[in-house]
């Protein structure tokens, strides 16, 4: 899903990552009735793979729902009862591989988005998102690699879904999260003004 200006000129672009078991159109929708867009900002907001989870809701079983990452239910059961916390303590329940894969996804969009701008300058696009959406706008940032930074990344509820064990951050990799500035919300007082 897309949101460009109706001038079809623009300077900055956000992409935004939506929740888990939620979609790009929702997004979208949210956008248009809640957030008065700058004249001047496009809004990509691409769909999450569906996937047969690991992870069930309501005790349904055999369920495709659309889902950055696979998750495992024990960390269901962790976040209902409000004891999943920790900067990447709950790795172990999220599948690693699907994350590499939605990682080199979200990489390449932000390269396809850059080339836009007559300079290519990443610090025109800004990456987003709410829960799921969030935590792999969060490991994107702990992870981005590129020459040049982000214009920033706006992180809502989400949590660090990357293993820290088996991948160390390079000197790179910090070098430009730490141009990149981070919005990380996981206050509920917080999110509701957002509402």
């Amino acid at each position: 899903r897309e949101m460009t200006p109706k001038s079809g000129k623009y300077s900055n672009t956000i992409i935004w990552l939506h929740d888990f078991d939620s979609n790009a159109k929702h997004s979208q929708s949210y956008f248009e009735q809640k957030i008065e867009l700058a004249k001047d900002t496009r809004i990509v907001i691409p769909q999450a793979p569906y996937r047969d989870m690991n992870y069930k809701i309501g005790g349904k079983s055999d369920v495709s729902m659309a889902a950055w990452f696979n998750m495992e239910q024990t960390f269901g059961n962790l976040f209902q009862n409000g004891t999943a916390s920790g900067f990447s303590h709950n790795s172990k329940y999220f599948s690693q591989e699907d994350i590499e894969d939605q990682l080199d996804r979200i990489k390449n969009l932000i390269g396809h988005e850059a080339k836009y701008f007559p300079d290519n300058n990443t610090k025109r696009i800004f990456l987003g998102g709410l829960s799921m959406g969030a935590s792999l706008a969060l490991a994107t940032y702990l992870t981005y690699d590129e020459a040049e930074p982000l214009g920033g990344v706006i992180s809502l509820y989400g949590i660090n879904p990357v293993d820290w064990n088996a991948k160390k951050q390079t000197s790179l990799q910090q070098f430009i999260a730490g141009r990149t500035p981070l919005l990380l919300v996981n206050n509920e007082h917080l999110m509701n003004k957002w509402d």
